[in-house]
């Protein structure tokens, strides 16, 4: 599994020590989108479905208390890390997993993410998937999502029953918000449930699904997703 997560710092050893500890402590498959701005911070979270989030509190445009209260409910970790130990009791209040003081330990930030791995590994664990519409919020079954198909800043969710949604998301933002091994990517514009996958047809670089429908395979991804299909 590829793990996503965010860090907001605007200091360059910061970011620096940072990448160097995730790599000694953290999983072999992460990617870091990194922030140095509270502006561009909102900018990332519109675009990534981060696993966890790793933030600075005081920074040149706002502070990371600011926008977290913007963003509304999260349900990922959250960790501080910061050279000030007098925010520790609002980083309590909107509701951080843990809080570091700078210089990073690396004994401590170990700990942290161990315990930051453990509650996005839990997370993971989920059956459904939350879309906004413009009548609420609709919950749909993992098990009855097709495919999902990219279309330049949306995508269309292809649902058993032969329904189509199109959401205002990335593809890129449901594959990791879905994060699940049932589902593998095939090609640029494609996420498929491997469940509804029938076959693979060589002289067509292409995926049968029982419903006869015909997705292709890029050459890029054929390696990896026919690993996955087998699986």
């Amino acid at each position: 599994m590829h793990y996503l997560f965010h860090l907001l710092e605007d200091e360059v050893h910061a970011r620096a020590l940072f990448h160097h500890m995730m790599k000694q402590c953290g999983p072999s498959e992460t990617n870091i989108i990194l922030s140095k701005s509270i502006e561009e911070a909102h900018y990332n979270a519109s675009r990534y479905a981060f696993h966890a989030e790793f933030l600075d509190i005081s920074l040149p445009d706002g502070n990371a208390f600011d926008y977290l209260t913007q963003r509304g409910r999260i349900q990922h970790p959250i960790v501080f890390i910061t050279g000030h130990d007098d925010f520790m009791l609002e980083a309590i209040r909107q509701g951080a997993m843990d809080y570091l003081l700078k210089p990073l330990v690396q004994q401590d930030f170990q700990l942290c993410v161990d315990r930051v791995m453990a509650m996005v590994n839990q997370q993971n664990l989920k059956t459904r998937l939350a879309i906004n519409s413009l009548e609420g919020i609709e919950f749909l079954n993992l098990t009855d999502i097709v495919f999902c198909r990219a279309d330049n800043n949306y995508a269309h969710i292809r649902l058993q029953n032969g329904r189509e949604l199109c959401v205002s998301k990335t593809l890129k933002w449901l594959e990791n918000t879905i994060a699940s091994t049932d589902f593998v990517r095939i090609h640029q514009s494609y996420l498929v449930n491997k469940a509804f996958v029938h076959r693979y047809i060589h002289s067509d670089q292409s995926i049968l699904l029982y419903d006869g429908k015909m997705l292709p395979v890029s050459r890029a991804k054929r390696a990896q997703a026919l690993t996955i299909l087998a699986q």
